[in-house]
């Protein structure tokens, strides 16, 4: 495959490249050419596709507060407030995944969105609990089988300002939590996380950019000890 092609895209009976300049390759890969179980699937984060960022008691998350605060942080200002508005066009987007042939769908869970004050005890959003508990059914509707990341890099805010987030060990008392939400109100995601175990993005990666976002990207203003100490 030429480096100039990007983007494959795997339907019911080809597969195709977009390229650079536009065009569309069609090479002689088909989805009969791999094994009967290999999984055809597609992953988003909940920051990056959901949206409605403000709406049904959502709490702010690290990413709201720093894309609409340092828009300079992206290349062309955008933020996630909108993003592709999955929120509301939940099932439109899983029509087109019916129609792209997956198998299965990972999506990760904002944590603001059923936990707005990041913690139990400051009250659990019954319309984001809704919203997973749909999108879960309408996946296994259109024979997809969800797949769910608890946590992508989003942060609820009032913990950043508290402790710092995933720099202070207070984290561990809170993000447990979370998970407990299932029980109230039939969160069924339990059995899929213990068969697939896909429940953190890598950490050390998701560590050193909060730290990064918290320090406004400002690495040469770091200390020698800091700088260490996000890399270990």
């Amino acid at each position: 495959m030429s480096s100039n092609n990007h983007l494959l895209m795997i339907t019911g009976n080809h597969s195709m490249f977009r390229s650079d300049s536009g065009g569309i390759i069609i090479p002689t890969i088909k989805r009969s050419d791999f094994p009967k179980d290999f999984v055809f699937g597609a992953a988003t984060s909940a920051y990056q596709v959901e949206g409605a960022w403000n709406v049904q008691g959502k709490g702010r998350s690290n990413w709201d507060v720093f894309t609409m605060s340092e828009p300079a942080g992206i290349d062309d200002g955008s933020n996630g407030c909108t993003a592709i508005d999955q929120y509301n066009l939940l099932k439109d987007d899983v029509d087109l995944m019916k129609k792209v042939g997956l198998d299965s769908y990972r999506f990760s869970i904002a944590w603001t969105r059923i936990l707005p004050g990041g913690r139990i005890c400051k009250g659990i959003c019954k319309e984001g609990i809704k919203y997973y508990n749909d999108l879960i059914d309408i996946l296994l509707a259109a024979g997809i089988e969800p797949c769910v990341t608890l946590f992508h890099w989003d942060v609820p805010e009032c913990l950043e300002l508290e402790y710092q987030g995933f720099l202070s060990d207070k984290i561990l008392q809170d993000f447990p939590a979370k998970k407990e939400c299932r029980s109230y109100d039939k969160v069924h995601t339990v059995c899929i996380l213990i068969q697939l175990s896909i429940i953190f993005k890598p950490v050390r990666l998701f560590d050193v950019v909060e730290y990064l976002v918290q320090r406004d990207w400002k690495i040469d203003e770091m200390s020698v000890a800091e700088l260490c100490a996000i890399m270990n």
